[in-house]
């Protein structure tokens, strides 16, 4: 499949995503048409990053998109391969969303060349890949970041869609401390149980096992248990 084909389909993924439920995030404009900055939005996994970017760049007839999350992008030598199918498909673009960029070897060249064509940039990748001290060294400044972070309590009664009586918000507000704010298990219905397992999991052993390349796997678990027991106190970092 060619790039250009590969991008329909992405368009037509788009489309299909925005006629799904969103709920309205607490989060500053995005886009300053007075400033050239690559807006970053990171955040931990399945916070909504992704979705929010969908929503917040507008619709596919002004802007372009490219998600990397697809292994056939990731095999591209030249990124103008990229960048002509993005112009070809969206008529040459002023915005682009580029979805879980941190899949793109090299993807700060790429991202730093679009903006200084003229490009306006929203970004969006895994917090493990998007941390702050190596974006000011990959970026080099010309970024600003904003944080996505699962619902709040006052976003997930978007989520609702109608006014609650008081012992209907008081009851949302039991089931929301019980099943936290993720999106998913708030507006799919999905177990909430087996879902928070899993992303436990692939927080400790992708986002910092991984990474860091700690070998004491069952000290950075009973670590993570420790701190998921003790949600209410305060954590110091200290060397002793």
């Amino acid at each position: 499949m060619i790039l250009r084909d590969i991008l329909i389909v992405q368009k037509r993924e788009w489309d299909q995503r925005l006629s799904e439920q969103y709920v309205q995030r607490d989060v500053n404009s995005v886009f300053d048409p007075t400033d050239d900055l690559v807006r970053v939005v990171i955040g931990p996994r399945r916070a909504g990053k992704s979705f929010f970017a969908l929503h917040a760049i507008g619709s596919p007839g002004t802007c372009g998109y490219v998600n990397f999350d697809d292994e056939r992008l990731l095999a591209v030598a030249d990124y103008d391969d990229i960048l002509n199918a993005i112009d070809a498909v969206y008529d040459h673009p002023k915005t682009i969303l580029l979805d879980e960029v941190q899949n793109l070897p090299r993807w700060e060249l790429f991202v730093n060349r679009l903006q200084r064509q003229g490009r306006h940039l929203l970004v969006t990748g895994s917090n493990s890949n998007l941390l702050s001290t190596e974006l000011a060294t990959h970026l080099t400044g010309r970024h600003l970041l904003i944080p996505l972070f699962p619902f709040s309590f006052s976003e997930s009664l978007g989520v609702l869609g109608h006014p609650l009586t008081d012992s209907e918000h008081k009851a949302h507000l039991e089931t929301y401390l019980i099943n936290g704010g993720f999106p998913e298990p708030l507006m799919k219905r999905i177990d909430r149980t087996d879902y928070l397992r899993t992303l436990s999991q692939a927080v400790i052993y992708k986002d910092i096992v991984k990474r860091y390349r700690i070998r004491s796997t069952q000290g950075i678990e009973d670590l993570a248990r420790y701190l998921f027991s003790n949600i209410a106190k305060v954590y110091i970092d200290s060397p002793f």
